[in-house]
C-alpha cells in the first residue's frame, strides 16, 4: 500500500485544474420512487444525471443547499454522521474532445473532491485502484483512507467511481468519516443499485 502526504487545504478552494471545472449543473428535486435495488432505504431519482438508486437504511436524500460543484443528488446518513454521504454528479466535459482516461478522472476526482469536503491535515493509505462497471457501464473506482496527523482529527474513507455513459461521464463520491467498514459497505451497496434510464 502507498502513502502519499494529504495537503491541507481550506474549504472553498479547489485546485483550478480540477477535473470538475467549478461547472454547476442544474439541481433537480430528489424524491423517493419504487426502487429496482433496495439497501433497505429510499430510492433516489435524479432526473439530471438519469438514473435511480437506493440509500442505504438510515439514508436520508441530501438537501439541494448541500449540491455544489456539479453535484446532481446524493445522500447522507441522516444525523449520527455528518462526515458521511454519497453524492452523484455529472464531469463537466474536457477541453480535450476524448477526455482524460476514466482511471485518471476518477483518480482526481478522489484527491480533489476528498480533500474538498474532507480537510483534514496527515495522509493517504490507498486501499482500491481498479476497473469496474455501473450498470454495466464502464466505470473505473479510486479511493484511500485519511490518516489525520492530528489527534484532535477523525479520518475518512473516499471513494470515488466515474461512469461512462455514452457522451459523458458521471462520478459517484463516497465520503464515510470516520472511517467505518459497515457503512462503506453499504454505500458500495447503494452505487450498486445505479440503474440508469
Amino acid at each position: 500500500m502507498t502513502t502519499r502526504p494529504l495537503r491541507h487545504r481550506r474549504p472553498g478552494l479547489l485546485t483550478t485544474t480540477s477535473t470538475l471545472a467549478l461547472a454547476v449543473v442544474a439541481t433537480t428535486v430528489v424524491v423517493t420512487v419504487p426502487g429496482k435495488a433496495d439497501p433497505g432505504g429510499p430510492t433516489v431519482r435524479d432526473d439530471t444525471a438519469g438514473l435511480d438508486y437506493a440509500l442505504p437504511a438510515g439514508w436520508a436524500a441530501l438537501p439541494a443547499e448541500e449540491r455544489l460543484f456539479g453535484i446532481s443528488s446524493g445522500g447522507m446518513l441522516d444525523g449520527t454522521q455528518p462526515g458521511t454521504v454519497l453524492m452523484i454528479g455529472v464531469v463537466p466535459p474536457s477541453s480535450d474532445a476524448a477526455g482524460p482516461p476514466l482511471t485518471t478522472a476518477a483518480r482526481r476526482l478522489a484527491g480533489d473532491l476528498g480533500e474538498f469536503f474532507l480537510p483534514v491535515p496527515g495522509r493517504r493509505e490507498y486501499y482500491i485502484d481498479e476497473e469496474t462497471t455501473v450498470d454495466g457501464r464502464p466505470a473505473w473506482v479510486a479511493g484511500y483512507r485519511v490518516m489525520p496527523a492530528g489527534s484532535a482529527e477523525v479520518g475518512a474513507d473516499v471513494q470515488v467511481t466515474v461512469v461512462e455513459d455514452g457522451t459523458r461521464r458521471l462520478f459517484v463520491l463516497v465520503v464515510i468519516g470516520p472511517p467505518d467498514a459497515d457503512r462503506l459497505a453499504a454505500a458500495n451497496e447503494s452505487v450498486s443499485s445505479i440503474r440508469f434510464r
